[in-house]
């Protein structure tokens, strides 16, 4: 029994030149090279079997025979009267059409909406995560400082310590003093002066109000219109016009004053 296998019957290798002559005539069109536009040039460009597997020679050999066969093509076009080179003006059709197309700015805008909604939702997380770590932080100094605070009160206690500056809260001291130095320097306004005018910045109060000798020596605030009498109220000058000015207003008389008044106007009528 052999090892090997079946023996491989290959076809016979046929190259009936004449035939495939005869078939090539039978498809051949005459037609003129202006309808067939194809070319057949004497480069002299040679391509090596061995560099079968090399892409950038292949290619390199490609483009030298397109480029043979363009400087041979461009002139006879032009003897043949046919223009190589379009237009400035010249638009092509479309192959889509316009409904494809705003189908495709349509897909294309949601696709974008659809990536910006994705992106700000990755900014917000990315801010939550943020916000979050920098709590966490906050709240691990705040745990940090408490429990250094309670040691040092339980060293105090035990008596291994007996510095008490810890308990001097003197950062917030300094900030309230920066406070109040800010609020001094910044100048007050028009109420705010009339308001220290009159009631001062605190202090005592009591026995501010009491006459000196300098006091009562001093009438230059005493106003004569202010300070007049009930008599010269109701005066009038030569004129006929009362003086006192805004402070010359009659009384009004009293409820049974007005009444007996309205009784004899009535019994008049």
């Amino acid at each position: 029994m052999s090892l090997e296998g079946p023996e491989i019957v290959r076809p016979k290798e046929i190259n009936n030149k004449p035939a495939l002559k005869r078939c090539y005539d039978q498809m051949k069109l005459d037609y003129d090279w202006i309808e067939r536009l194809d070319l057949i040039t004497d480069s002299g460009v040679q391509f090596d079997d061995k560099d079968v597997n090399d892409d950038l020679n292949r290619e390199q050999v490609f483009y030298k025979q397109a480029q043979a066969a363009i400087m041979e093509a461009v002139p006879r076009l032009k003897d043949a009267g046919i223009k190589v080179r379009k237009p400035n003006d010249y638009i092509a059709e479309m192959i889509k059409s316009e409904s494809h197309m705003d189908r495709i700015k349509r897909a294309h805008a949601e696709r974008e909406a659809i990536m910006e909604k994705i992106e700000k939702a990755k900014r917000i997380r990315k801010e939550r995560k943020m916000a979050k770590m920098v709590q966490t932080q906050v709240k691990i100094s705040k745990q940090e400082e408490k429990k250094e605070f309670n040691s040092k009160i339980a060293k105090f206690k035990k008596g291994i310590d007996k510095n008490l500056d810890f308990l001097d809260d003197s950062g917030k001291k300094n900030d309230k003093k920066d406070k109040k130095e800010k609020k001094d320097a910044k100048k007050p306004t028009k109420k705010e002066a009339y308001k220290l005018q009159k009631y001062g910045l605190g202090g005592q109060k009591k026995r501010k109000k009491y006459n000196t000798a300098e006091s009562s020596a001093d009438v230059s605030s005493f106003s004569s219109r202010q300070n007049r009498g009930p008599k010269m109220q109701g005066k009038t000058n030569r004129g006929g016009k009362k003086k006192g000015g805004k402070g010359t207003k009659q009384k009004r008389p009293g409820k049974e004053r007005r009444k007996q008044m309205k009784i004899r106007s009535s019994r008049k009528r």
